[in-house]
Order: structure tokens, then C-alpha cells, then sequence
């Protein structure tokens, strides 16, 4: 088991889309603790709550868990295994995907800003291509890139907006361009589709939360640099 999850600690849970600064995050945190450890992996929590309220998991969800050791903040992901009732008391059997790692508020801070970018989805068509455009460094000569705009974005994925519903899980190249030190930069991610969903209000607009994947330290800590060069920009203005 996990030597930082430890029996009767207090966890927080989100969906794996969100992260515990996600603007939203406050609308879709659950609260929980540590039950029983069953063995290296598998352990029983208490059946989540929102505001007092019981939420159900459902067999085979994925959600991120968050423990406050100290002063520190500490995040693994968990897989639901099944409900239990136990006496007058419901709790949920959980697997261990991975180890707990600390979170770095700086990295998954979001800043609200609306940026161009273009995307091109990694479809079974041009994936021999992806893959030859990585090894030559060509990504941004693919055909197909599509514009959309921004809405938010972090040191560990963009929310951003387009005319087109993307397949959630799908895989999809990002590009942007920012000023860093007022020098153009590139920035060109790959990125996993979280979700993808009409527009509250504009119905010819889809919005999309993406997470990056395999984002190098360097590069990532390049763009929480500029995120918090926006910020500090921003805080100016005001």
C-alpha cells in the first residue's frame, strides 16, 4: 500500500478531468476517507460526499485522490471496484493505478485566457504520418490543423473551444504561439481529449478539456513560466 495513504486519512476526489485547481474543481469535489487497506493496492473508502450529500461511483470509474500530508499536497489515481454496504454504512472498493506524487500547485494553476490555437486529431488515417512527422520534426506541416480558441490553460493541459465535437480519449497535436521575453515562442503538445461537449450558450461551439501527455519537465516548466508572466501582466493592468 501506498505509505502515504494511510488508514483513516482524510482524501479529497475529483474526476480525472479536473485537477484541485480547476476553476470548477469546488463543484465536483468529493470528500472521503481511508476505511480499510485490503492489501498493496486495494483499499476501502467511505462513500464519497458533496456538501453533505452521499455520491455514487460506479464500477470502473477513474478519479484522481488527494491527501494534505503536513504542508504538503499529494495525488495518486484510484480505480472503483465495487460498492459495499457494510452495516448502515456504505463504502467503496478502490485499486491503486499509481503511486502518490506531489502536486505542484504552480504547474496545474489555471490561467483564463483566450489564445488562438490549432489542433489537428490523430486519427488511424494520418498516425503513419504523425509518427514520420515526429522523427523529422514536421508536426506543424500535417495537413489538417483546425483553429479553435482558448478559454484556459495550465502546466498540465488548455481548455479551448471550436466548431467541432472531439472523441473523448482521442489523441489530438496542439499549436500555439506566445510571447515569452518578448520573443515569439511555439508551443506545439500532444494532448489527450477529456471531454468534449456543446457550448452552454453558443450552440455552434464545442469545448474541450485536454490534458498533455508525455510533456517533458522542461518544456513544462517553460510554460508555467509564461503562464505566470500573463499573470503578473495581468495583475499590472488592474
Amino acid at each position: 500500500m501506498d505509505k502515504l495513504l494511510k488508514l483513516g486519512a482524510h482524501i479529497e476526489i475529483l474526476k480525472s478531468e479536473y485537477t484541485l485547481d480547476s476553476l470548477d474543481a469546488l463543484d465536483y469535489k468529493y470528500i472521503s476517507s481511508i476505511r480499510e487497506i485490503v492489501d498493496d493496492d486495494t483499499f476501502i473508502i467511505d462513500n464519497p460526499t458533496i456538501r453533505g450529500r452521499l455520491v455514487p461511483l460506479h464500477k470502473g470509474e477513474v478519479y484522481n485522490i488527494y491527501s494534505f500530508i503536513g504542508k504538503g499536497i499529494y495525488y495518486s489515481t484510484i480505480k472503483i471496484l465495487s460498492n459495499q454496504l457494510e452495516g448502515n454504512a456504505r463504502t467503496v472498493k478502490v485499486s491503486l493505478l499509481k503511486p502518490s506524487e506531489k502536486y505542484d500547485r504552480r504547474a496545474f494553476f489555471r490561467l483564463e485566457t483566450t489564445m488562438d490555437v490549432r489542433y489537428l486529431l490523430i486519427t488511424p488515417e494520418n498516425s503513419e504520418d504523425f509518427k514520420i512527422a515526429v522523427k523529422t520534426g514536421g508536426l506543424l506541416t500535417m495537413d489538417g490543423f483546425q483553429n479553435g480558441t482558448t478559454v484556459d490553460i495550465s502546466g498540465g493541459g488548455v481548455k479551448f473551444t471550436s466548431k467541432e465535437k472531439l472523441p473523448a480519449g482521442g489523441m489530438a497535436i496542439m499549436h500555439m504561439k506566445a510571447f515569452v521575453d518578448n520573443k515569439e515562442k511555439n508551443y506545439v503538445f500532444l494532448g489527450k481529449i477529456i471531454v468534449s461537449e456543446q457550448h452552454e450558450n453558443i450552440r455552434q461551439l464545442y469545448v474541450h478539456r485536454t490534458q498533455f501527455v508525455d510533456l517533458k519537465q522542461d518544456a513544462r516548466e517553460e510554460l508555467v513560466r509564461f503562464i505566470f508572466q500573463c499573470e503578473r501582466e495581468k495583475l499590472k493592468k488592474r
